[in-house]
C-alpha cells in the first residue's frame, strides 16, 4: 500500500518514489479530493475494533464535522484512485471502534469484495471486524 499523506508513520513501511508516501503491499490509499466530497453519499458497511487513533498512528488524518446526528471524526480516502471510502466515528459511539463507509453507489453484491480490499490494505485482520454488511441474495 502507498499512503498519500502529508505525514506518515507506517510501521514496516518502505519509502516509495512518490514524495510523502510509504509503501506496504501494492495498493495506493490517497485523500479524497475535498471538492468531490459532496459527490458521494457514504453508508456504513463495517465496524472495526480500532479507534481513529489507530489510523492516525498509520499517518491517516481525521477531520471533525457535524451532521444531523452529532459530531463525528472522519478520514475521507480513495483506494487505488478509484474507490472512495471513509473511516468514521460519531461522538457517543464506542470509542474503540471505527466505521468503514462506502459510497451508496457500490452495488450491494460488491460490498464484501470491496471491504476485503480495504481491510487488506489497512492490514486489518478479520478478527478486527466487529460487524460487516454481507451481500443480500435475491429470494
Amino acid at each position: 500500500m502507498q499512503l498519500l499523506c502529508p505525514k506518515l508513520s507506517w510501521r514496516d513501511g518502505e519509502a516509495s518514489s512518490l514524495p510523502g508516501t510509504m509503501t506496504k503491499g501494492g495498493a495506493v490509499i490517497g485523500w479524497l479530493a475535498p471538492e468531490t466530497r459532496n459527490d458521494w453519499e457514504f453508508a456504513p458497511q463495517a465496524i472495526v475494533k480500532r479507534p481513529p487513533a489507530f489510523f492516525v498512528a498509520l499517518g491517516i488524518s481525521f477531520r471533525t464535522g457535524l451532521d444531523d446526528l452529532n459530531e463525528y471524526q472522519v478520514a475521507e480516502l480513495v483506494l487505488d484512485g478509484g474507490l472512495p471510502f471513509a473511516l468514521m466515528r460519531h461522538h457517543g459511539t464506542r470509542p474503540d471502534e471505527t466505521e468503514i463507509c462506502l459510497p451508496d453507489s457500490v452495488r450491494i453484491e460488491d460490498v464484501p469484495h470491496e471491504l476485503g480490499r480495504i481491510l487488506k490494505e489497512l492490514d486489518l485482520p478479520e478478527a478486527a471486524v466487529a460487524w460487516r454488511r454481507f451481500a443480500v441474495t435475491p429470494a
